[in-house]
């Protein structure tokens, strides 16, 4: 792998593991990776390998990554024995993010127990008679978080590439109960989950992306038991304080603090300033809302063998325009994408710059550590065959009785061919 930066930038970006992959000799593409180029390869570059991230972050990303974390943390408490009603959510909370009891955070802290109360409630359950294990009216638990590595083919030649391999991680794979069909497992949260934000779901390259890899080297799949057949999403619907229509950004900010502090809000009612709401009756309105699972959406969408067989080209064809992209040294920038989603690019001001940036690197970023969503320790990337496939957990169901192989292979399957 070609690890020089192409740009004389000032941020010196920290040591991490991705330097396994690159001392493998391969670059790195992920689903991430893969759409920003896709989308703009400026901001590609800017992100992948000039490694720039950040000093601050979204509020509404940053929640959906404490909550996706949070139940992670309660799956892996009941694999390791617990049950759903011994996991403390608010000392989870308190313990591993950066939440406290001001009245700063406090909004914030109510409202993701109470998410993550209902979603433990509406969705999983530990079983009576089988000791941390997981169980779903629905749903058959294989994995959890696994991670993979996998060969990128052309499709007309079959060769693979020698200059990248593409990694993921998956939040679950599952086996709908009485069935032969897996599913990518994934959870999301949405501020709003409308027939709009559904029907959009079924483009999902992520999803498929992972799907296409996932069914050359899961172990469920490699023996001709089971099929990854689409994805399952789990959807967790946000409450939060929206701007009003034909509210201005100054008075939506004032209204949002009079929530946060406690104070009167609305002093133009008939009946005279309406009281304050104190943070436990916030806290069991929230957890109202919570609680009947009217939050909660679950979606599941099928895969065609078409729309999977697609993948291999578009992979295939992103990565010869990544290498022609790195050979000179070009990096367009899209400008469709500078305001997408109604919000600007990270890096929009970068761009404006020109080039001439030290005082924005200095202000407004910081170093990012690679893939850091990925454990590449946990790589062969000596594999023979499709892949490798890192389970963490392999999930014990007492209801379970097909595709489950209690010591499965490691997933070094497949024909023994050379890079």
């Amino acid at each position: 792998m070609n690890n020089e930066k192409t740009t004389d930038l000032c941020i010196q970006p920290p040591l991490s593991n991705a330097e396994i992959a690159a001392d493998a000799g391969y670059s790195i593409l992920t689903y991430s990776s893969l759409t920003k180029f896709r989308n703009c390869r400026r901001k590609y570059k800017h992100d992948v390998i000039d490694l720039l991230s950040s000093a601050e972050k979204s509020e509404a990303l940053w929640i959906g990554s404490i909550f996706h974390n949070a139940v992670e943390a309660f799956y892996n408490h009941l694999l390791a024995g617990g049950f759903a009603d011994q996991f403390d959510f608010a000392a989870w909370l308190l313990q591993n993010c950066d939440l406290n009891l001001s009245e700063e955070k406090m909004q914030t802290y109510l409202l993701l127990l109470s998410m993550l109360e209902g979603y433990v409630a509406t969705w999983t359950k530990s079983d009576d008679d089988g000791f941390g294990q997981i169980a779903d009216d629905q749903l058959e638990y294989l994995y959890l978080e696994p991670q993979f590595i996998h060969k990128i083919r052309n499709p007309e030649t079959n060769s693979p590439s020698r200059s990248f391999l593409m990694a993921g991680a998956v939040d679950g794979v599952v086996r709908l109960r009485g069935t032969n069909n897996i599913f990518i497992k994934e959870m999301k949260t949405a501020a709003m989950v409308d027939g709009s934000y559904l029907d959009r779901l079924w483009a999902d390259f992520q999803s498929m992306l992972y799907a296409r890899y996932l069914s050359d080297i899961l172990p469920e799949c490699v023996s001709g038991e089971c099929k990854i057949v689409g994805v399952i999403y789990d959807i967790t619907e946000k409450s939060r304080i929206a701007r009003k229509q034909g509210e201005t950004q100054e008075k939506f900010e004032e209204r949002l603090a009079g929530y946060k502090t406690q104070k009167t809000i609305d002093k133009h009612t008939e009946a005279g300033p309406k009281p304050a709401e104190d943070w436990n009756h916030f806290h069991e309105r929230m957890k109202a809302q919570y609680a009947d699972g009217s939050k909660f959406h679950r979606s599941i969408i099928y895969f065609s063998e078409d729309q999977l067989a697609q993948i291999d080209s578009e992979v295939w064809e992103a990565t010869q325009q990544l290498l022609d992209a790195k050979r000179r040294d070009k990096w367009s920038m899209n400008s469709s994408q500078c305001y997408a989603f109604n919000r600007p690019c990270l890096f929009v001001e970068l761009c404006k710059q020109d080039g001439h940036m030290d005082d924005i690197l200095s202000s407004r970023f910081e170093a990012k550590i690679p893939f850091r969503e990925l454990d590449f320790n946990r790589f062969d990337f000596n594999f023979k065959g499709e892949g490798f496939f890192a389970e963490s957990k392999k999930v014990v169901d007492v209801q379970t009785d097909v595709c489950n192989d209690p010591d499965p292979a490691p997933g070094n399957i497949g024909d023994d061919l050379p890079f």
